[in-house]
C-alpha cells in the first residue's frame, strides 16, 4: 500500500466550526479529569506503610594521625631599603 498525501473519497471528515471546538474541548477536559483522578488517588492512597526511623549502633574505628612534623621558625627579612637619584628638573623661564 503506497502512502497518500490526500484523503480519500470515502473518509470520514472532522466536523467544522463549533463542533470541532467542542470536540477538542471536550478531550481535554476528559484528559484533565482522568490525569487528575490519577494524582489524587496516588496521594490518598495508605497502602505503602510510612518510613520508620530506626537506630543501628554503629562503631567507628578511626586510626589517630600521625604529628605534624615541627615547623621551622620563621625569619623576618627586612627589604632594601629602595635608592633613587634625585629627579632631574628644568625650569622654565618664559
Amino acid at each position: 500500500m503506497s502512502l497518500r498525501t490526500t484523503f480519500s473519497n470515502n473518509m470520514p471528515r472532522m466536523p467544522g466550526g463549533w463542533q470541532s471546538w467542542r470536540i477538542k474541548l471536550g478531550c481535554v477536559v476528559v484528559l484533565a479529569v482522568l490525569y487528575g483522578g490519577f494524582v489524587w488517588h496516588m496521594t490518598q492512597q495508605h497502602i505503602t506503610p510510612r518510613p520508620v526511623s530506626m537506630d543501628i549502633p554503629v562503631s567507628l574505628v578511626r586510626v589517630p594521625p600521625a604529628p605534624p612534623p615541627p615547623v621551622p621558625p620563621i625569619e623576618i627579612v627586612l627589604p632594601p631599603v629602595p635608592v633613587f637619584p634625585p629627579p632631574d628638573l628644568h625650569l622654565r623661564h618664559g
